[in-house]
């Protein structure tokens, strides 16, 4: 089983849906599963795409496939209803995402009549995501809502909402690398309330609201599959890391009772082709930033190993003196005219990286475009997609290549 919110993903969520084919593909008699999280209040009809500017230029624009802003509000999904998409934008940068954006809007007009805007757009992304989506067997996350697990362990949260919270919030902290906001130490559960409308409360032990629907937050959500939905999940980075919290939390509150299926992980990076541009990357662009900026205070970033030792020394000088002492103060003085002295003799090497600083920030904004791996999977060569299917393939029988 794998899943994600309903959009047109970007490759590294492709991956995870290629990553249980391909698990088919060497064990035929595998079941697949793909869980469309549809109380989750994203907006899919925001459709970034590379365009042409009035003057030929590559720049980023944003179809907004609901025709306007009466759809940016905060709703649930899996209670929004479908929309009919507005026709597809005809500025795109090369001919292959103008095809990607044609294909976005006839599969979503075919997929008009889903029962809402999660499954519309989900029905749409497995259409154009071709035989790597047949077979999979698609659920709604608020469906979760209406299992045996979610009642029984939402009635202990109820009977325990301190150790819930405070096991959710140990776990969010031992891992704030995942970026989970902790939950409301007055009794915030793991829970939203969704309107008839869509829109989503959070849920406190002592006010559970009596209208609505409730619906497991991400963390309880990855709980209840992976309790009791899958014999393995396939996550993304970003689901790896929220895993690790709700890991803890599990454990915190509910300890050896709980028994998970394993979890893995599967990502990929595609980028959009833009055949006679380049664009230095954005990793180069800061690393040149960085560079220019510090190598004013470090003679080996201009090649000057001599000065490089004598600064050396002079910090392990100064770090040895007691502080406020005259001694201290004259070696600092010392340092400070070292690093005057290697700015003027070498100001063409200082010179010359902050001018190759400045023009790769220059290019700044073209390199957020074309080093963007997150543009909608439609978007991209198939010749790319395909590689990416048979690398995944390949990684399931030749384990070796796997990465």
């Amino acid at each position: 089983m794998s899943g994600h919110q309903v959009e047109f993903w970007h490759a590294g969520v492709l991956a995870k849906l290629l990553a249980i084919d391909g698990a088919r593909r060497v064990e035929p008699g595998v079941h697949l599963a793909w869980v469309d999280v549809d109380q989750d209040a994203n907006q899919p009809w925001r459709i970034a795409y590379p365009a042409q500017s009035a003057t030929g230029g590559l720049v980023r624009r944003v179809w907004d496939v609901s025709g306007g802003p009466a759809r940016e509000e905060e709703l649930a999904l899996g209670i929004v209803k479908a929309l009919q998409a507005t026709p597809a934008p005809s500025d795109a940068y090369t001919p292959g995402v103008q095809a990607g954006l044609d294909q976005i809007a006839v599969a979503l007009d075919q997929a008009q009549h889903a029962p809402s805007a999660a499954a519309q757009f989900g029905n749409a992304a497995f259409a154009l995501a071709g035989e790597s989506g047949r077979g999979v067997q698609r659920m709604s996350a608020l469906t979760l809502a209406q299992t045996s697990l979610f009642a029984a362990l939402v009635e202990r949260m109820l009977r325990e909402p301190a150790r819930c919270c405070q096991a959710y919030n140990a776990g969010a902290m031992a891992h704030p690398q995942a970026g989970v906001r902790p939950l409301d130490a007055r009794g915030e559960l793991p829970l939203w309330s969704i309107s008839p409308g869509g829109l989503r409360r959070r849920v406190f032990a002592g006010s559970l609201p009596t209208d609505g629907v409730l619906a497991p937050k991400a963390l309880f959500m990855t709980l209840l599959l992976r309790m009791a939905a899958c014999d393995m999940f396939v996550h993304g980075l970003g689901g790896e890391q929220y895993d690790q919290v709700m890991v803890a939390w599990a454990m915190g509150w509910l300890g050896a009772e709980v028994v998970l299926a394993p979890a893995v992980a599967a990502s990929a990076t595609r980028l959009v082709a833009f055949p006679g541009i380049e664009a230095p990357t954005p990793e180069e662009i800061r690393a040149a930033r960085w560079v220019s900026a510090h190598a004013r205070h470090d003679p080996g970033l201009v090649g000057d190993a001599a000065l490089l030792v004598e600064k050396r020394r002079l910090v392990q000088e100064i770090a040895s003196l007691p502080r406020r002492s005259p001694a201290r103060r004259v070696a600092y003085e010392r340092l400070l005219g070292l690093l005057e002295t290697m700015r003027s003799s070498h100001a063409a090497e200082l010179a010359g990286l902050k001018a190759e600083a400045t023009r790769l920030g220059a290019a700044r904004e073209l390199a957020t475009i074309v080093h963007d791996r997150t543009w909608a999977f439609p978007m991209l060569n198939r010749a790319s997609v395909e590689s990416l299917r048979s690398e995944i393939s390949e990684a399931f029988t030749n384990p070796a290549r796997g990465r």
